[in-house]
């Protein structure tokens, strides 16, 4: 908190003191003065790259990625996308052991539903395949982390379950909940039915082999994959820790006592992303930096490269006060609504992407403002338009001092495997609303 009110303390100092021309101790440097002044004439260039895979899973205790996506679409601009998200089932963190089941009287999987994964074509009804695994679903030996490529999963050859459904994600649901002996409101989720499809779930209850372990477990049913045959609309799962994500068991006892056994769902958890750009404007942009549009893209998709490398031509005796990197954007349709967040990375001199110091900075004093990132808007000509603010202040500085040696910085959606939004960008070459690079300098 100190951290956060000094910072806010110096920033106020530092906008008193940016007038065009300050003196700075007269009492000490006699009639010396500190000419401030404002440019944002530097060129840059901007192209359009392809995005790499992300990661789906890590098993660490710190990861807690919440939205998973499914669906496809098919989006004029930016291509075919599709999201298939795969999940394994797990015994109850709650009862030490599988219950003896006298009578099976339904089995019903529920996936809560998520609004930040809605996009595309809302209204659309979704034809949702649900299909077995081949295998057990597991993470292959000598990794900890599934990245979105990971696409080689075996299905079954025919669903487990086929339903035809909208997804309404702020559709509250009473379900009946034999734990109470009455109806219960719950979350928006996706239901389905499974006992009305196989007799598995009547082993898995008769034969301790069967359910006495998660192990034994996903030996038996081998783990879940869920897709979607919409044409143009895409939802998203919850299927955190915290996410009540269950295959819900409705079973007599052997009282003839109604009960509720909830099997978890999640615990590993994977979504595999496939982008197709065949001849759509975002396939023929690629590596070209002569165009007045860059495009950026959620999932695994495409994202912008800024080179900055003409910020080294600076004058020595120029100190750099602030550096804002302002973009521009295409409106578009209601169903393809721009990206909420952009985040700045580059690629270091051992080949990792790392986040920009600033951004660093933003996250450590818990403050976005001194980063930026998020769509915003802005009057223009009397013409309103949605733009991004990127404060690169410190990257900046630490490019023209050598510390980074890489001039080039990637703008790229976060968190972008738990999104399906895309952005238009205007480039450096738009004729009405370039791209800007804004510096205020001193010299002293």
């Amino acid at each position: 908190m100190r951290r956060a009110i000094f910072a806010c303390f110096a920033i106020i100092l530092f906008l008193t003191a940016c007038n065009k021309e300050s003196t700075v101790g007269a009492d000490l440097l006699g009639d010396e003065t500190i000419d401030v002044t404002f440019t944002d004439s530097i060129e840059i260039t901007a192209q359009t790259i392809k995005g790499d895979p992300v990661i789906t899973y890590r098993s660490s205790a710190i990861f807690n990625n919440r939205t998973y996506l499914i669906g496809q679409l098919n989006d004029p601009v930016f291509g075919k996308t599709e999201a298939i998200t795969y999940f394994t089932p797990t015994l109850s963190n709650t009862q030490f052991s599988f219950p003896e089941m006298a009578i099976i009287d339904s089995v019903v999987m529920s996936l809560p539903l998520d609004t930040l994964g809605q996009y595309g074509d809302t209204s659309e009804i979704h034809l949702i395949d649900l299909f077995q695994l081949q295998e057990p679903f597991i993470i292959p030996d000598g990794r900890d982390t599934l990245m979105s490529d990971f696409c080689d999963l075996n299905l079954e050859a025919t669903a487990f379950k086929t339903i035809s459904s909208s997804v309404k994600e702020r559709e509250v649901l009473r379900i009946y909940n034999p734990t109470v002996d009455s109806n219960i409101v719950v979350t928006p989720q996706l239901r389905m039915r499974l006992d009305d499809v196989s007799d598995i779930w009547e082993k898995i209850s008769k034969d301790t082999l069967l359910n006495a372990t998660d192990e034994l477990l996903l030996d038996t049913l081998n783990g879940f994959a869920i897709r979607s045959n919409a044409l143009n609309s895409m939802f998203g799962i919850r299927l955190n820790s915290e996410a009540p994500a269950y295959i819900e068991w409705y079973y007599q006892d052997t009282a003839s006592v109604k009960r509720l056994y909830l099997m978890n769902l999640g615990e590993l958890r994977h979504s595999c992303f496939t982008h197709d750009y065949t001849g759509t404007e975002v396939g023929q942009s690629f590596d070209q930096a002569s165009l007045e549009k860059n495009y950026t893209q959620s999932m695994a998709g495409v994202i912008t490269e800024y080179d900055l490398s003409n910020v080294l031509d600076l004058p020595d005796d120029e100190l750099i006060n602030d550096a804002v990197l302002e973009i521009f954007i295409e409106d578009s349709a209601d169903e393809f609504y721009p990206i909420e967040n952009l985040s700045v990375t580059y690629t270091s001199d051992n080949g990792n992407n790392v986040v920009i110091e600033d951004l660093f900075i933003a996250q450590d004093l818990a403050a976005g403002v001194f980063y930026g990132g998020s769509l915003s808007s802005a009057v223009v000509n009397g013409v309103t338009l949605n733009k991004y603010d990127f404060k690169i202040t410190s990257h900046v500085i630490n490019l023209v001092r050598g510390v980074v040696t890489n001039p080039k910085i990637k703008i790229s959606a976060v968190p972008k495997p738990q999104r399906p939004s895309r952005s238009v960008l205007y480039s450096p070459l738009h004729p009405e609303y370039p791209a800007k690079l804004k510096l205020i300098l001193s010299n002293p």
